[in-house]
């Protein structure tokens, strides 16, 4: 069972990578996302593991902040306190933190077993005035931030309302679930544009154009990793006998249902799996015709086809002329 509230309404199962889902949904929502007691729960798959910095807060604000040991003591203190709060909740809370930033605070959980917690914001709710920057920029320096370093910070720290941040918790939605559904594939641009939809029925505009730039990033990889899918199994189809080439086998080989290879084969390349073998096996056959050795039969037989006539068909429709007659052109040459 997954906690979240009701604003985390979405459902989606993806084979992207975490890391990759993590950038675009910051670059979108302007929200930083941070991740807690992940490290043990993410060795179980590949698609799950990312770099430190995925569980620090990263805001240049937060680093001047942790630049001294007393206020980060202070960090952690209030992240301790908090994150067992929630998990003996079992929901979403909202919390500001010692230096004045705001973030969502999310508890997952699997059957019941908590799992990790996803934080995300680290921003301001609303402009802080010049005498509230002053403030906490003082109170900082006395537990030894530079002041300087600490006002430069705190002045480019986001501010985005409760408001805005609660529309998009259907993209932090999708990384929960996520975290929980890793390795299942569900088309991305479907879900993403339901989201759109939603967003540009209410009065922040904005979200929808957001939305708009994610889906452009997640359609990006997506195409970035079925061009690496298909590279890959193309080098596995050039060191095979022709006449073992199929999608079965090839589906088989790259850990894919032939369903979801077909899929990605078609997108990635502009045509099906069953074209491009007939294309492998042509220009197979072409350079056998130079081999007066070989009849038109043995040909075909080598190059995958169990007749003489499906492989004169096959060769006409993809070169627009017969075997023989191309063999007679090519031998005059």
């Amino acid at each position: 069972m997954i906690c979240y509230n009701a604003y985390m309404e979405i459902r989606l199962k993806s084979d992207l990578a975490i890391k990759d889902f993590l950038n675009i949904i910051e670059k979108a929502t302007g929200l930083n996302i941070c991740l807690y007691d992940f490290k043990d729960f993410s060795k179980r798959d590949e698609k799950l593991r990312l770099n430190d910095a995925a569980f620090l807060h990263s805001r240049p604000y937060c680093l001047a902040v942790k630049s001294s040991n007393r206020a980060l003591k202070k960090c952690v203190e209030s992240d301790h306190s908090k994150r067992f709060e929630l998990i003996k909740k079992g929901k979403p809370v909202w919390r500001t933190c010692h230096a004045g930033l705001s973030e969502i605070v999310i508890p997952v959980f699997i059957k019941g077993k908590y799992i990790c917690t996803v934080l995300a914001g680290q921003v301001f709710l609303k402009k802080p005035s010049e005498k509230e920057i002053d403030s906490k920029v003082s109170y900082l320096e006395k537990l030894g931030v530079n002041r300087k370093l600490a006002l430069r910070s705190i002045k480019i720290v986001p501010v985005i309302s409760k408001k805005n941040t609660k529309q998009s918790l259907s993209l932090i939605s999708m990384l929960v679930n996520f975290i929980v559904e890793t390795g299942e594939k569900l088309e991305w641009r479907e879900e993403l544009n339901k989201i759109k939809v939603q967003y540009h029925k209410t009065d922040l505009p904005e979200v929808s154009n957001k939305l708009e730039f994610l889906i452009k990033s997640v359609k990006q990889i997506r195409n970035t990793r079925y061009k690496n899918i298909v590279n890959k199994v193309l080098a596995n189809l050039s060191d095979k006998p022709v006449e073992k080439i199929n999608l079965a086998e090839a589906a088989k080989e790259a850990g894919l249902s032939r369903f979801y290879l077909s899929r990605i084969f078609k997108t990635a390349t502009g045509r099906s799996f069953r074209d491009h073998v007939v294309m492998f096996r042509i220009e197979k056959a072409k350079k056998h015709m130079v081999d007066v050795n070989l009849n038109l039969s043995e040909i075909a037989y080598k190059c995958g086809y169990q007749d003489l006539s499906s492989f004169t068909r096959s060769f006409k429709k993809s070169t627009g002329t017969n075997p023989g007659k191309f063999r007679l052109m090519n031998m005059r040459q």
